[in-house]
């Protein structure tokens, strides 16, 4: 929803993009937009990123009775204990960034992100989480933009248990210290609290309680220079084990190290060619026996040749990952990392007029991994797709795809076949969009799904979306999805 090139607004469910480290591809369910100057520009985003599932009782207890496991939580004022199977608290996100600088040369930002689970969404549920996040990015360009650097950093705060509250003084004596439940000084922790407070809750269920290794620690920086057809770039990341943010669900944490990618451009941009190579280290902050390494190469080419023939891409990939543990370690040869990875790719594309425009496609990959560790998970995974787009009319649009996978582990095969069939056809002068799909799924995974929607453009900002999603599994269970929902753009 865009009000005009300084102001952008969204309300109702969004994906806000923030410094990567912090927050991008969560689902907000709130308001988020942002003002932008040129000179000074600020972005926020405020809403609901989990719903809330209510938990339920299985079994109760007297107090004298109840076991001690996760599972058990007091209910009736703490009169009685419950085996609960435990439900999800809503849990809501506040992020802003004010930043300064276009972007087109330069800018600098801030950002701040709070995240915290309601405790009393839920009846039966335990131990809500909260979180902050304190980041700062920077970017400047030069030769626009054929030379650039970026980077960002972010600390993490993280209390994995806020129902207790904040630790008052006589806790904090009781708890901390020389040979208590936690070896740090009472002093310090009081310090602490009366800092991060204003932040977050402060307990013993907080992290990291060790700054000082930069366990909470999210950084990388970035060069990029685009010359003579090549665009070259060249990353170094890192990132603690403790290192946490609840607007970024997918980050890779304990890991360091650096990311190299050439992409070059040739025959009058018909020939792309891509080469990476990237080496990656955990146990950061030494909590594993071992270190392991992590080594990707990769290369792809890809050709348009822009004539009456199919576009190729051809891909290879080698993943090679070791911690140099020995299997003749008889203590320790559990924890041995050793495997090795190949993956080709083959990709074609063509268009063809036969009546209407039809856009085939056809890929196939082949992985294989040797597993040299004591588990032996050695692997093999094979699949192909062919896929056809038809454009019947202005309106009309079918697609028709053959899925096939052939997976085994350990000599277990899994090997399954899809045929996927669709439509989409604009009606009511373009103001009421059908789609409608069905895929059926033969073999080891034996599935059928259905999928209908209608997106009818009810105003000139205002539109209504129904949406049903049916999977049914033959001779065990059929689930559907149903949702009406509403879209405003103003």
């Amino acid at each position: 929803i865009k009000n005009s090139d300084w102001l952008d607004v969204k309300v109702g469910d969004s994906s806000p993009r923030f410094p990567n480290l912090i927050m991008d591809g969560k689902r907000v369910r709130g308001v988020s937009g942002s003002l932008n100057f040129g000179f000074f520009n600020i972005q926020a985003a405020m809403g609901e990123t989990v719903r809330r599932v209510e938990g339920k009782v299985l079994q109760t207890y007297s107090p004298g009775e109840a076991p001690l496991t996760p599972d058990i939580i007091a209910i009736n004022n703490g009169n009685q204990y419950a085996k609960v199977s435990l439900g999800t608290f809503s849990r809501e996100v506040f992020a802003v960034r004010p930043s300064f600088g276009s972007g087109e040369n330069f800018q600098f930002g801030l950002t701040y992100l709070h995240s915290k689970d309601d405790p009393g969404s839920v009846k039966y549920s335990a131990r809500p989480q909260e979180n902050a996040v304190f980041g700062t990015d920077l970017m400047f360009a030069f030769d626009d933009q054929n030379i650039m650097f970026t980077s960002q950093a972010a600390i993490s705060l993280f209390n994995k248990d806020i129902s207790s509250g904040n630790l008052s003084d006589s806790q904090i004596d009781s708890l901390f210290g020389p040979g208590k439940y936690i070896d740090m000084d009472p002093g310090d922790v009081k310090t602490i609290r009366d800092l991060a407070g204003t932040f977050i809750t402060v307990n013993q269920y907080i992290g990291p309680l060790n700054p000082q290794e930069f366990a909470s620690l999210a950084a990388e920086a970035a060069v990029s220079l685009n010359y003579f057809n090549n665009n070259l770039k060249a990353s170094y990341i890192y990132r603690g084990n403790d290192y946490q943010s609840f607007g970024q669900s997918f980050i890779r944490t304990d890991v360091k190290g650096i990311n190299l990618v050439d992409r070059i451009r040739m025959i009058d941009n018909k020939v792309f060619v891509s080469l990476g190579y990237e080496n990656l280290q955990d146990n950061l902050q030494k909590t594993k026996i071992a270190t392991t390494t992590y080594q990707t190469l990769s290369a792809s080419i890809s050709i348009f040749p822009r004539m009456d023939f199919p576009n190729i891409t051809l891909g290879f990939n080698n993943y090679n990952n070791s911690n140099g543990l020995n299997i003749k370690d008889t203590v320790n040869n559990k924890y041995i990392v050793d495997e090795t990875t190949n993956r080709f790719l083959i990709s074609l594309s063509y268009d063809v007029l036969a009546g209407v425009r039809h856009s085939a496609s056809l890929s196939f990959s082949t992985q294989n991994r040797d597993d040299n560790s004591l588990v032996n998970a050695d692997a093999n995974f094979n699949s192909g797709i062919l896929g056809v787009n038809s454009y019947w009319t202005t309106y009309l649009n079918s697609i028709f795809q053959l899925v096939y996978s052939s997976t085994e582990i350990k000599g277990t095969p899994f090997d399954y076949f899809t045929i996927v069939a669709g439509a989409k056809y604009r009606m009511l002068e373009n103001k009421l969009l059908l789609s409608a799909s069905l895929s059926p799924s033969f073999g080891d995974f034996d599935r059928q799904a259905f999928e209908f929607l209608a997106d009818y453009n009810l105003l000139v900002n205002f539109n209504l979306v129904f949406q049903a999603r049916i999977f049914r599994f033959p001779g065990k269970s059929t689930n559907s999805i149903v949702g009406l929902s509403t879209r405003y753009t103003f």
